[in-house]
């Protein structure tokens, strides 16, 4: 305690002692005595003796523990206080709180994998007859923790619960059980929450805000996390959906919900635990949005360098010039060290076409109250292309310079059916304006009804052009295609290093069983040699290569070399084409596919059943077409209406022409006949041999 002198110069009258009274660190009151207190012997004297107590002023603040404003109230005075410095009270207020945390036990927040440890012990307890046939505890537990990031209640809460309500259970597992529970929904309402984001206001996001996610990526945008704020955050109940959360912030908004009600454009977050999903609010349902939650590099270097948020729009235009940096360096100012700049690379052919700007135009004037800005959507068109011609650069790097040419063709592709499709798509969005533009007043329903139809329609046409940059990044990524001229060469190529493989593999074991060791081993680099003894070392031994390696290795041998032999076979075989009722089948040997022509467009029915047995209309080729080999005359058996005029299968002409080839004279005989003066005698000629290519 800390006694003051009250004395009141003015009045006259002896002051008195204010005590502040504190029981286990905590304040409970202060206290005004006219008493004084004899620190010697602890008691309460009834006259006052001045020389044993310690007046106002004479003790230290490091001396006492605690400080306080000490009010009283004097017998001729009002009420008055004496108030102290500032820092004095934070000191006392933050030796009040470390005390207190001190004393308070710490707090442990449950974890999956502390849950999933004690539910498993709670069940080997309860059941451990059951529980026989799950001693892996390690697997067990995994499972749990996986099974606790999954949305909506789990399975065993429903366990916990059994064991809770148990009666014939002891007591204790019961209270086990109890806590347990306690801890998982303290869990979940720690772990498994949703937040709702919504873009801020502003010129720079209009053209983002209320816009459905077609539109978006039609004008080469994306949901950008740097253009939304975060506006909520709650607890994520077992009985929370996306739709019940979009009722919930339409029709009955949380008291401490300050957003607009959810609407097309605003994203929300599911988490569960360590994971979290992202779905943005479609103008139909809601949409899966990975990128929003993967931090965008770019942005993060722009922040660090750019000089103001006007400037964060995806180039670095604040890095300094080579002029600007040879000059600070002649003048001894510090330069930053600048980020590698990438190697330029040669530029793909790329061809732009024509983007309709008026009705682009009409576009933004029917479905917005802001201006158009002229020439945005041919800069759009571009951006989208120019994306596209890096992929295929980066595709060519990776793929041998045979495929470069169609990687350009399908590039050409996409940059066409592209323009095409946004033009498309700005006739379709002028039709009808906005309800926000015209107003709800006669408003053309059945139009715009129609009008949204197409655009679905366009939509899909706009997923399929997509899709085309899939296309350049696989091509030159799979395996060799019975299409490729090449194919039997490059099967053969890679046949002869697997072979030379194999020898190596079966040389090195022979090395280390002759020699107990692989030093020295020809056939291995140090560095080899090294990375197989650790290897060895750590499996306990046995040969370099195991059994299995070589096997599989020399099943991929045998492998390879029966597709070169079906290669090879079915390139000196004999096909032939033929005359059908409505067309011909002919034989294109150097694109390897068999193919239909039609003397008109054949009807709906016909063009399902060519796309049931796996033909494709090739635009390029005018044809229905399939690769060409045994499987596909078999097939075209089946079709009636590709039955040739001579009533024969197709797989039987097939057999003829072989034939026919195999009975032709070689040259030794056909020299001998020459010689004697006698001509070989030539098969006989089919007529649908006429039709080879």
């Amino acid at each position: 305690m800390e006694l003051h002198d009250g004395a009141d110069n003015m009045s006259g009258y002896m002051g008195w002692y204010y005590v502040t009274l504190a029981v286990d660190g905590k304040i409970c009151t202060h206290l005004e005595t006219g008493l004084a207190h004899d620190i010697a012997s602890g008691k309460v004297s009834d006259a006052p003796t001045r020389e044993d107590y310690f007046t106002a002023g004479t003790l230290k603040e490091d001396q006492v523990d605690y400080v306080m404003n000490n009010v009283g109230f004097s017998s001729t005075s009002d009420l008055y206080s004496l108030p102290l410095n500032d820092d004095v009270r934070e000191r006392a207020e933050r030796t009040l709180a470390e005390r207190e945390a001190q004393a308070a036990p710490p707090t442990v927040e449950p974890t999956p994998e502390g849950i999933s440890a004690e539910l498993y012990d709670l069940m080997c307890a309860y059941d451990p007859e059951f529980m026989k046939d799950y001693a892996n505890r390690e697997d067990q537990i995994g499972g749990t923790i996986r099974e606790m990031q999954a949305v909506g209640p789990t399975s065993f809460e429903l366990v916990i619960v059994g064991i809770r309500d148990d009666e014939q259970a002891p007591a204790a597992l019961r209270e086990r059980a109890a806590a347990l529970m306690d801890a998982i929904d303290r869990y979940k309402e720690l772990n498994n929450t949703f937040s709702i984001y919504q873009i801020r206001g502003g010129p720079e996001t209009r053209d983002f805000r209320f816009e459905p996610y077609y539109r978006l990526l039609a004008t080469g945008r994306t949901v950008d996390p740097a253009n939304y704020d975060l506006v909520y955050t709650a607890p994520l109940r077992d009985t929370d959906t996306l739709e019940s959360i979009y009722r919930q912030f339409n029709t009955d908004h949380p008291a401490d919900f300050t957003g607009h009600s959810l609407s097309v454009s605003d994203v929300v977050v599911l988490r569960h635990g360590d994971r979290q999903e992202a779905h943005f609010c479609d103008d139909v349902g809601f949409r899966e949005v990975p990128e929003f939650l993967r931090e965008n590099p770019l942005r993060t270097a722009e922040l660090s360098t750019e000089q103001n948020e006007n400037m964060i729009d995806g180039v670095l235009n604040n890095a300094p010039s080579p002029g600007e940096v040879a000059a600070k360096e002649e003048a001894g100012e510090p330069v930053a060290e600048q980020p590698p700049q990438a190697e330029a690379t040669e530029q793909a052919p790329v061809h732009y076409y024509t983007i309709n700007e008026g009705a682009a135009r009409r576009a933004k004037e029917a479905n917005s109250f802001y201006d158009y800005q002229p020439g945005s959507a041919t800069a759009e068109y571009r951006g989208m292309v120019d994306k596209a011609v890096e992929i295929a650069q980066r595709q060519k790097k990776r793929v041998d310079p045979e495929f470069h040419d169609k990687i350009d063709q399908l590039l050409d592709t996409y940059a066409r059916l592209l323009a095409q499709n946004m033009n498309r798509g700005y006739e379709i969005a002028a039709r009808v304006p906005s309800v926000m533009i015209a107003g709800p007043a006669n408003f053309p329903v059945k139009k715009k009804q129609k009008q949204l139809a197409a655009d679905d329609k366009n939509m899909e046409e706009w997923r399929h052009i997509q899709g085309l940059l899939d296309k350049i990044r696989s091509i030159g990524m799979g395996g060799i295609s019975a299409d490729d001229p090449n194919a039997i060469e490059k099967l053969q190529a890679k046949l002869e290093k697997l072979e030379a493989q194999q020898e190596m593999m079966k040389a090195v074991n022979a090395y280390y069983r002759k020699h107990k060791t692989l030093e020295g081993c020809p056939h291995l680099s140090q560095k080899s040699i090294e990375a197989f003894q650790s290897g060895m070392a750590e499996g306990g031994g046995g040969s370099p290569f195991l059994p299995w390696q070589l096997s599989n290795n020399n099943a991929e041998i045998r492998r390879l070399k029966a597709r070169i032999e079906q290669l090879t076979r079915q390139r000196e075989n004999v096909f032939v084409g033929w005359e059908f009722d409505g067309g011909t089948v002919e034989i294109n040997r150097e694109a390897n596919r068999l193919q239909i022509f039609f003397e008109g467009k054949p009807d709906e029915a016909t063009r399902n059943i060519l796309k049931e047995n796996s033909f494709r209309w090739s635009p390029k080729a005018g044809a229905w077409q399939r690769q060409l080999n045994d499987n596909t005359f078999w097939v075209v058996d089946r079709i009636s209406f590709l039955r040739p005029l001579s009533g024969e299968k197709p797989s039987e002409l097939q057999a003829k022409a072989r034939q026919a080839q195999q009975e032709k004279p070689s040259i030794r005989a056909q020299l001998k006949a020459a010689k004697d003066g006698q001509q070989p005698k030539a098969p006989t000629k089919d007529k649908s041999q006429d039709l080879e290519v």
